[in-house]
């Protein structure tokens, strides 16, 4: 997936940017002296490329706790999401939006498939329900999503409270 087709073109250059100089952003990064836009766009490139995954532990905590805290920020256009969103039924689909709760706990007993799962999480993405703050199985199913490119993030455009 090229997840950078859908960004800006000042978004690509950034992402390119960090790309091309990857080992001097992660020097910058590991020596403290990384500015937070940098920091962001660091993480962004590290998660889409999935290169994140194997690195030490601190990045990929990082990258869930940049998650969880809404400095990136999830998006669902990938090709991936479509064509596995486009075989959940039109019932799945509704029956999901329509009663979050009871998705979320046949989530939890293991009764959804990856494709009603991908779905659920963006339904909860959409509606600011945020259950992945504090639940790992959550944040394991987006973290899959990410690994297997039905979603891609991006920093977020909100106020971040003094961080930006």
């Amino acid at each position: 997936m090229d997840w950078k087709s859908k960004l800006t073109q000042d978004e690509k250059l950034k992402a390119e940017k960090i790309e091309k100089n990857l080992m001097e952003y992660i020097i910058e990064l590991e020596s403290g002296t990384i500015c937070i836009e940098d920091f962001k766009w660091l993480f962004t490139v590290l998660i889409n490329t999935k290169n994140v995954w194997s690195l030490q532990g601190f990045y990929g905590r990082t990258a869930v706790d940049l998650i969880q805290s809404d400095i990136l920020d999830i998006r669902f256009d990938t090709q991936k999401y479509n064509d596995a969103i486009s075989k959940l039924s039109s019932i799945q689909k509704l029956l999901i939006g329509l009663d979050l709760e009871a998705s979320i706990t046949k989530w939890q007993n293991n009764e959804l498939s990856e494709v009603e799962m991908v779905y659920l999480i963006n339904c909860l993405y959409r509606n600011n329900k945020k259950i992945w703050c504090n639940d790992n199985k959550a944040m394991g199913g987006i973290v899959n999503g990410l690994r297997h490119e039905y979603f891609y993030v991006v920093p977020s455009t909100k106020d971040q409270g003094g961080l930006s």
